[in-house]
């Protein structure tokens, strides 16, 4: 899908890049000119109600306690107690349960597909509002249905702004600095910390695409858990210990020993490099795509192709390479993919993009490596829509 000129009001991805990209926030009126959200508010709503879908709804009045949150799985019969105004229903990861919507993804693709998170989606009742708020990724509000006011301030956030004893981090003493009223196809990007208030003019719905910022404690954290796994547990020795008069002391010796210890879990490139490559494509949510009970041949794979005349990539699961001096490397679902039919150009067009026609798919189906688009098939990775059922 190629990238529309309205999306960053005229400006290129690189002038956006150096100019907005986490420094400052940009209103863009008519983004995507026309958009229309993919489900009406009871299909979302639907969504709300099964298991295996992250949701929650927000009542800001009337509710049992002040800024109420129920999480999902919501019961349909929640919906007719609700007040005719003030609340909001936050559905995470529409992306993985609407196939469609991932086609939003690819107007982004000038980021990093690795720093994509989900795509969310909020319907809200006149008035409703999640509360003044901060957020610690980087995002795009997309208007698709109705009319949502925002407001934004450069205050900064500290625990003490917070509205104590709520289930949410709502700020207290909200002061807007700019404030716009989104229609359908506008867009408001936010940097990372920026407060921000978006209240509902009427029904509304709003798409957030929602970038993924791993902590640093966190990526720290996997990595040792991760190389230590991989390194044989061995008890702390000291043969050559002597008997001490200071029993309090920790001696050089025992230092050095420990410094040793440290210093063997693996920290070269490659060791981070490939750590890095199955951490970053780990689900955040979900259990991930589910292999067929009965693999397909080849043969019933590409008369499948033929007869559907597309397949979709799951997004149950993420794909990312590296493709440098080193070679291709590719890492699906956590793990570096090793296979004998894979190559790199087939490899990055999958990684690259979500939605593959017949046609563009076309003359990998006369080779071997049509072997390694029905592995992907038979894993879960492809699935045609009428799979949908059984990847979600």
């Amino acid at each position: 899908m190629n990238i529309p000129e309205t999306l960053l009001g005229g400006m290129s991805p690189e002038e956006f890049l150096r100019d907005y990209w986490q420094k400052k926030p940009l209103l863009i009126r008519q983004a995507l000119p026309g958009f229309t959200p993919h489900f009406s508010a009871d299909e979302l709503g639907g969504l709300a109600l099964e298991e295996e879908v992250e949701s929650r709804l927000v009542i800001e009045k009337d509710g049992s306690e002040p800024w109420q949150v129920i999480h999902g799985p919501l019961k349909e019969s929640l919906f007719s107690t609700l007040p005719p105004s003030h609340w909001t229903l936050l559905v995470q990861e529409v992306n993985r349960h609407v196939p469609e919507v991932t086609e939003l993804f690819e107007l982004f693709n000038f980021i990093p597909a690795w720093r994509l998170d989900d795509i969310m989606v909020s319907y809200a009742e006149d008035q409703g509002s999640v509360g003044p708020h901060t957020d610690n990724y980087d995002v795009f509000l997309l208007q698709a249905e109705g009319k949502r006011h925002w407001q934004i301030s450069q205050q900064t956030v500290t625990e003490d702004d917070l509205i104590p004893d709520i289930s949410m981090r709502i700020m207290a003493d909200f002061k807007a600095e700019q404030e716009w009223l989104l229609e359908p196809g506008d867009m408001l990007y936010l940097p990372p910390n920026v407060p921000h208030h978006g209240v509902a003019q009427g029904e509304c719905m709003t798409y957030s695409v929602g970038f993924r910022a791993p902590a640093k404690t966190g990526l720290w954290q996997h990595y040792v858990d991760a190389t230590c796994a991989c390194v044989a547990e061995e008890l702390y020795r000291d043969p050559d210990l002597t008997a001490t008069q200071n029993p309090g002391l920790i001696d050089l010796k025992a230092r050095k020993r420990i410094r040793d210890v440290i210093r063997a879990i693996p920290t070269s490139d490659e060791d981070i490099d490939s750590w890095f490559g199955g951490f970053i494509t780990e689900p955040m949510r979900g259990v991930g795509p589910i292999p067929l009970d009965v693999p397909l041949s080849t043969v019933a794979f590409i008369a499948q192709l033929q007869d559907y005349g597309e397949c979709w990539r799951s997004e149950e699961t993420r794909f990312a390479y590296f493709n440098d001096n080193k070679g291709f490397r590719l890492f699906i679902h956590g793990e570096e993919i090793q296979h004998p039919a894979l190559t790199p150009e087939l490899g990055k067009l999958i990684a690259d993009q979500r939605h593959f026609s017949l046609h563009k798919l076309q003359d990998y189906l006369h080779s071997a490596q049509v072997e390694w688009l029905c592995w992907l098939y038979n894993f879960g990775y492809l699935y045609f829509l009428d799979d949908d059922d059984d990847t979600d």
